[in-house]
């Protein structure tokens, strides 16, 4: 034996040891398994072992398969339920937003988005009661052929359920509400005439300005709450795009810089059960899209 001090040697079995018992184990040991090294019984438990940790999923964010309005762990939902609870504050209310790709199927009827936050919501009532939660939805652009957003399994790997504190004299949505990608117009109800807000009328002007200078093209869709039938609301989707895209032509933004369309009552971003987001529902949503 070369005459190394005793504790390099110490040190040489520890890390041994640490390798044999450490993050290598289990694959170490469905190895040997294949080589008849180690007992078929206690290989196969490691296997599982493994395999659990490999496809066990963060507690939050959740994760959810492409059309479904429950997570992949309902255990991790009950979590983050109880973790909210612990945290509630008087005068708070907590917002929770379900966002849905707009080509997912949900139930009839029902928007996934919404479903999927009603879901959270149902765990936290009976504790914080109906009015300090209030459930919305977020529509995401449709997901295409090898999107990335989605994996081998259509589990929809970005975050689909948020949630945040707001104060409760604040939860009253602005008549324009600039979002991170796009801009928010409410309308009162069964009109087509924006909301009377000199913030409405302040944020078309600078926007008519930066467009024209820009030769960038906008979007501008239409959307109303679900009273009335299909056919009517996505009429009046329409009308209320239209009457956005008059106001800008009026400032000297050109035709062919507007797209204009209308979802109706196909996209809410609120439940359509209460006169408040019936109110968030009924909106033109803006949308920069690109230079010409």
């Amino acid at each position: 034996m070369p005459n190394y001090p005793y504790a390099i040697w110490l040190v040489a079995a520890v890390a041994v040891a640490w390798l044999w018992i450490g993050p290598f184990q289990p694959s170490l040991n469905a190895s040997f398994s294949e080589w008849g090294l180690v007992g078929e019984q206690n290989a196969e438990e490691e296997i599982v072992e493994m395999e659990e940790r490999n496809t066990a999923l963060p507690s939050f964010p959740l994760y959810y398969s492409f059309g479904k309005d429950l997570p992949e762990q309902a255990s991790a939902l009950n979590a983050l339920a109880t973790e909210l609870g612990d945290k509630y504050e008087e005068g708070k209310v907590l917002e929770i937003t379900g966002s849905y790709f707009t080509n997912e199927n949900s139930k009839e009827d029902e928007n996934i988005g919404l479903s999927r936050a009603a879901a959270l919501k149902a765990l936290l009532v009976e504790k914080l009661g109906a009015d300090a939660l209030i459930e919305r939805a977020k529509p995401l652009d449709a997901t295409v052929e090898n999107d990335d957003r989605l994996n081998d399994n259509d589990i929809i790997m970005i975050e689909m359920l948020s949630v945040n504190w707001i104060e409760a004299s604040k939860t009253e949505k602005e008549s324009v509400e600039e979002l991170a990608d796009r801009v928010v117009i409410r309308f009162p109800y069964n009109s087509t005439e924006k909301i009377e807000d000199p913030a409405v009328d302040e944020y078309l002007e600078k926007l008519s300005n930066r467009i024209i200078e820009s030769g960038e093209r906008i979007s501008l869709m239409g959307h109303t709450d679900a009273k009335g039938t299909n056919e009517s609301n996505q009429v009046l989707g329409m009308n209320r795009a239209k009457a956005i895209y008059s106001i800008l032509i009026e400032k000297g933004v050109s035709t062919e810089q507007i797209d204009v369309n209308s979802m109706g009552e196909r996209q809410p971003v609120a439940s359509n059960e209460s006169e408040k987001g019936k109110k968030e529902n009924r909106r033109v949503e803006l949308k920069i899209l690109e230079n010409k």
